[in-house]
């Protein structure tokens, strides 16, 4: 099983600055990195659009369960956050220091989360998992 500790996956990410990041799909390392501290920003401050209730209280919940089962998310790696604000281009170490602050912010954020657009209300632990999975998934 992956490791999904948020810590650990933190200081990878740390570790990763400065050097040549694989991405998966067609994004270069700046679009991905700033749509994975978007998500994980949305988490805190709510998802700009969201799928219908009924699909976050079956199908989302589902594929959260599947993937957590599986200690791993696989899903569309060219596919954006609806009403995501996408960044294509700029300078890579502040997109890093964008996806390490998102990261550490969250770890200490101590107010209720928001629902993800997808898989609706999760816990802090589940959202962390959540974050690891989406973080692996883009960045292998």
């Amino acid at each position: 099983m992956t490791d999904l500790n948020f810590d650990d996956t933190l200081s990878r990410i740390i570790a990763m600055r400065g050097q040549s990041v694989p991405t998966g799909g067609t994004w270069g390392t700046v679009r991905t990195l700033h749509h994975l501290a978007q998500s994980i920003e949305f988490s805190m401050v709510g998802f700009p659009q969201t799928k219908p209730m009924l699909f976050q209280m079956t199908v989302g919940k589902l594929a959260y369960r599947v993937f957590r089962a599986r200690g791993r998310m696989s899903h569309g790696l060219d596919d954006a956050i609806p009403g995501e604000v996408i960044v294509e281009t700029g300078d890579t170490a502040l997109a890093f220091d964008r996806l390490t602050t998102a990261m550490t912010t969250f770890r200490d954020h101590q107010a209720d989360l928001k629902p993800h657009f997808a898989y609706g209300r999760l816990t802090k632990n589940d959202y962390m998992a959540a974050h690891v999975m989406h973080i692996n998934d883009h960045l292998g």
